[in-house]
């Protein structure tokens, strides 16, 4: 019989055994294997599955989900390419492309925004970019506390909108799923806000998500100039 499955969506991370001799594992097979089943179905008996081992011999690399998910996130995050940091002259462009550059990689692995927003990991080097943030924005005028507000606010707002993204469909922007929502809205049938409401939900979730992270920079940007 074929260890090869046909029309699999993970097949190319799939470890072939040799001949007559058990599958090579290692950390790295196993993590790459977790990233292309996806964060939503991910489990170690898919995983297992996948690369054709017994169930418990993924416990000696990853005694748990939550440390493969773990390794996971950060094997996507080695692969980020983060915008340049902040300066006092590029302040606004690059605060906006960094959270973009976030919400980006979000939507391309469905289920990483609820395993970022879990808070169960010690730590998270996807997150780690959003650690010195602030450091920069001290350097740029805000005080301290603003500077931690801004970038922590603007940060569960991302995390927020990837999940509700995620959680409604709306990643694609074929998606109507907004519609229902909209129409029970007293907005949708009050002629003064009937055409830009319409206008709002037929976004693609990408446009959606820049337009409300530009109103979350004005307000950033208001703190900085008072």
């Amino acid at each position: 019989m074929s260890d090869h499955l046909p029309e699999d969506p993970v097949q190319a991370v799939r470890t072939a055994p040799r001949k007559g001799r058990p599958p090579i594992l290692d950390r790295t097979g196993i993590t790459e294997a977790a990233i292309a089943i996806g964060f939503e179905e991910l489990s170690m008996s898919r995983v297992a599955a996948v690369l054709k081992v017994r169930h418990s011999a993924l416990y000696r690399y990853f005694p748990s989900r939550d440390l493969l998910v773990a390794a996971a996130i950060d094997r996507i995050a080695a692969g980020v390419d983060w915008p340049e940091p902040v300066t006092a002259e590029q302040f606004r462009p690059r605060l906006h492309a960094t959270f973009h550059t976030l919400w980006t990689v979000l939507g391309a692995h469905p289920g990483l925004a609820k395993e970022t927003s879990a808070a169960r990991f010690s730590t998270n080097k996807l997150l780690s970019r959003f650690d010195v943030l602030p450091l920069e924005l001290v350097e740029i005028g805000f005080g301290p506390t603003d500077a931690l507000y801004a970038v922590y606010s603007t940060l569960h707002f991302t995390l927020g909108s990837a999940i509700m993204s995620e959680d409604a469909r709306t990643l694609g922007p074929e998606s109507g799923s907004r519609r229902p929502l909209a129409e029970n809205s007293a907005a949708w049938t009050d002629a003064r806000t009937h055409d830009a409401f319409a206008t709002m939900i037929g976004q693609s979730a990408e446009s959606w998500f820049a337009t409300q992270l530009d109103l979350v920079l004005d307000g950033v940007c208001a703190r900085l100039r008072s």
